[in-house]
């Protein structure tokens, strides 16, 4: 049986677009295996927040000062690979390396009948077809 995407994803509680950048810092250093957040406005629109992303803008000289207090939606991909919960990982993968690379860097927001059920990893995907 093909492995799909529910299969490896990681169930993340998703954060509003106006939460800090220090913030979710702070989900991600209690949460070391976290890879991205999922970002959800109210009007439903999906976004993802890698740890990369945030550590990268908290980490330069003056990140704190200058990002902490920021809206995470200054942070988010600017597009992020969402597939369907039943895609198989197999699938995932071939859509990744034809045309959304974004997948292999940032990860996957999974998602059924439109609600977030949460985020593939890119080591999990590779190891779901290797």
């Amino acid at each position: 049986m093909a492995i799909r995407v529910e299969d490896i994803c990681q169930q993340v509680t998703p954060v509003s677009p106006d939460i800090t950048c220090g913030a979710v810092l702070a989900v991600f250093l209690a949460e070391r295996d976290l890879f991205a957040i999922p970002v959800v406005a109210v009007d439903g629109a999906m976004n993802l927040v890698t740890r990369g992303a945030i550590l990268e803008a908290m980490a330069s000289p003056n990140g704190p000062a200058q990002h902490a207090a920021r809206p995470v939606r200054h942070y988010v991909s600017q597009s992020p690979f969402i597939v369907e919960a039943g895609t198989s990982a197999g699938f995932v993968a071939s859509l990744a390396v034809d045309g959304h690379a974004s997948a292999l860097s940032e990860g996957i927001l999974v998602v059924k009948d439109g609600a977030c059920l949460g985020v593939v990893a890119p080591p999990a995907l590779l190891d779901a077809v290797a």
